[in-house]
């Protein structure tokens, strides 16, 4: 009998983020960090939120997303994101899983009023998206990273 795979929750509300599933929000603040958002979440008193999609992964994929948000489990200090715990209510349920929540100084960047990182940034270029909210890809000029690739294409 095969070994099943532990599957996990992951809310994404940026460049992973396909943006054709049901959404919730957060509470807490979304910053522009140049091609990526970054965001902080929200306590008690927090007037601001952000939307995000649950989508499932498996241990092999988180693992790979860990790496390419530049979370290191051994070393938070190094890291760019932190993957927290959170529970969200997607389609009236709520539901565990885990977040990227930005790991360095928001100070520079600005403020994403409305929290929805795919509006904002197809407003901020003015391109044309698909439904993932990305814009159509240029023919790669160098050789493919299967890995990035792959969830880049998840998006």
């Amino acid at each position: 009998m095969p070994a099943s795979k532990k599957t996990h929750n992951l809310f994404v509300y940026g460049t992973l983020r396909p943006g054709t599933g049901p959404t919730a929000r957060l509470s807490g603040e979304m910053y522009d960090c140049g091609w990526f958002p970054g965001v902080r979440l929200g306590g008690k008193g927090c007037n601001s939120s952000f939307v995000v999609e649950c989508i499932e992964v498996d241990d092999a994929r988180l693992a790979r997303i860990d790496n390419y948000e530049g979370y290191h489990e051994s070393n938070h200090l190094t890291s760019l994101y932190l993957r927290q715990p959170i529970e969200a209510v997607i389609g009236g349920k709520a539901t565990r899983g885990w977040i990227y929540v930005y790991n360095k100084s928001i100070e520079p960047y600005p403020f994403v009023e409305h929290g929805d990182w795919l509006r904002y940034s197809n407003s901020k270029t003015g391109a044309r998206t698909d439904l993932a909210g990305q814009s159509p890809k240029p023919k790669p000029t160098t050789t493919p990273d299967p890995v990035l690739d792959g969830e880049r294409a998840a998006r």
